[in-house]
């Protein structure tokens, strides 16, 4: 019994590291990083300050910009609009199939024989074949239209909320 729930155990522990370094820091430092290097060559083209961008008297020409540089009649944008959500089906497909092995051989070991747990160990070779899968679609949105998935639509949610709040 101890060993079943070791080989479960050690499967869902290793599955959340994978999920937290691959997925979730992955996406938070590129996004902040992504957005810094957004906003500062914004600022370098239209002159202004860094620190000056969202001022009151740039506003306007800062939203202008980036709203013109990200509109979804631009054909690069609206490919990278239309890659989130081929990434998110993808996520979430992992994260099902992963689950489902955990599930179905934490109930087969459970019910039939314990022996077959440490099958449980198969949804980490199947979150890494995901995780290949997602950046390889990720970077291939990146070299195509110089933006990351759903970068575009971000930004004129950015620019939208700053228009509101100004």
């Amino acid at each position: 019994m101890i060993y079943v729930l070791l080989h479960i155990f050690g499967t869902i522990v290793t599955l959340f590291f994978i999920f937290l370094i691959s997925g979730f820091l992955f996406q938070v430092k590129w996004g902040y990083k992504r957005l810094d290097e957004i906003l500062e060559l914004a600022a370098i083209e239209k002159g202004i300050r860094t620190e000056d961008m969202f001022k009151k008297e740039h506003n306007s020409e800062m939203c202008g910009y980036l709203y013109e540089k990200y509109s979804s009649d631009r054909f690069v944008n609206r490919l990278s609009d239309m890659f989130r959500p081929i990434l998110l089906t993808i996520d979430y497909i992992g994260y099902i199939v992963q689950c489902g092995v955990v599930v179905m051989i934490t109930w087969i070991a459970f019910t039939d024989g314990l022996e077959i747990a440490k099958l449980a160990w198969l949804a980490v070779p199947i979150a890494l074949f995901f995780i290949i899968i997602h950046r390889a679609i990720f970077w291939m949105c990146y070299l195509l239209t110089g933006r990351s998935a759903g970068e575009a639509k971000s930004m004129r949610k950015l620019v939208s909320e700053q228009i509101r709040i100004n």
